[in-house]
């Protein structure tokens, strides 16, 4: 398999409680390595912050019987609604409220159809997950 991966920057608002709204930009990277894993970068300029999702959850969402819910839980979550997507991020780690970042939806609706495209979410993302358990596992196991 050749190495093939994907990355966008898009514009966005940034949304906090008690926060006036802050202009941001959101970094969506994939690689076909890692084929269920979304890593989620928001910029506000001088800050960066960098989260791991499920791709998965992305696909789900932009279904049509689930457009304008919310889905996902725990620290994060999302929700296609129209021509926005929002992201909801509620780190653990912080003493802060969430945040909900805005972004555009046809652009993240075209970024996750080309990691799609170029690895299926069905057994072709399965048998790469797979072959990093066994590698894991047999580093684990020879470890031992």
């Amino acid at each position: 398999m050749s190495y093939a991966d994907l990355y966008t920057y898009l514009p966005a608002t940034l949304h906090q409680q008690g926060r006036q709204a802050t202009k941001a930009h959101v970094g969506l990277f994939w690689n076909n390595t890692h084929p269920a894993e979304i890593q989620v970068g928001v910029s506000t300029g001088r800050d960066m912050e960098t989260w791991r999702v499920g791709r998965d959850l992305f696909i789900a969402t932009d279904q049509t019987w689930s457009r304008g819910s919310w889905m996902g839980g725990g620290d994060f979550g999302v929700c296609f609604a129209g021509e926005r997507v929002m992201l909801a991020f509620k780190p653990h780690h912080s003493d802060e409220k969430h945040a909900i970042v805005i972004l555009p939806a046809q652009q993240v609706t075209d970024f996750i159809a080309h990691s799609c495209a170029l690895v299926n979410p069905g057994e072709a993302e399965s048998a790469i997950n797979l072959d990093h358990i066994e590698k894991a596992l047999a580093q684990i196991l020879d470890a031992g």
